[in-house]
């Protein structure tokens, strides 16, 4: 059977799924503005940014070990363990260091910078420092690989829909990057990364609830 260009490009769906088409879910604890002072912005506000101001993001990655049992001269390979490899977001910095402030405020009400207290507990979603997060591949023809139409439509949501969404869940902020600054940097965007720890991820229902989503 010849494999020419024509099948190739039937096998590759909606031109193949593109990197740039994806957006970011970040959920601030629910209990973050009662416990510490948030300043000028609320967790609302930071979600709302991040869906636009996150510059990358990851598919998130995980990796099942590998348990070596010998027996007579040759090696058994068994299926160990699974692991989650941290996850993290770059962010660009907007002038009034909304989603900055935000992460700094969460990672502070972890753990104290002046003393080694907490003022979050550890709970369920949102109700003490974990939250779970969410990450969207978009579509590039506004259908989704069935060819189904789009099942979310909106003004302002280009028509796409989300071919596939990840869910991260129980997550924290562990490591907050520096921003360097220099009299040098012209024409240049800050941004920084954040990196999270959580307990797993699972395939979500790969939809948009419009009322979570600001588009």
């Amino acid at each position: 059977m010849a494999r020419g260009i024509s099948e190739f490009k039937s096998k590759l769906t909606q031109g193949g799924a593109r990197p740039n088409l994806f957006m970011v879910r970040l959920n601030f604890p629910n209990e973050l503005s009662s416990v510490i002072d948030f300043g000028t912005i609320d967790a609302n506000s930071a979600t709302e940014k991040a869906q636009f101001l996150v510059k990358t993001a990851q598919i998130p990655a995980s990796t099942i070990g590998s348990i070596d049992v010998p027996f007579r001269g040759r090696m058994l390979k068994v299926a160990g363990d699974r692991t989650f490899e941290p996850w993290s977001v770059t962010v660009l910095n907007d002038g009034e260091f909304s989603i900055r402030k935000a992460f700094e405020t969460w990672s502070r009400g972890i753990n104290a910078l002046t003393e080694n207290v907490s003022q979050l507990g550890y709970g369920d979603d949102g109700q003490g420092y974990t939250c779970d997060l969410e990450v969207f591949q978009l579509s590039r023809d506004g259908k989704k690989p069935d060819k189904t139409p789009p099942n979310i439509t909106a003004a302002g949501n280009d028509g796409m829909d989300v071919v596939r969404a990840y869910k991260f869940y129980d997550a924290w902020p562990s490591a907050l990057s520096a921003i360097d600054l220099s009299y040098e940097s012209n024409d240049q965007i800050e941004e920084f990364t954040c990196e999270f720890q959580y307990n797993y991820y699972e395939v979500s229902n790969p939809t948009l609830d419009l009322s979570l989503i600001h588009i």
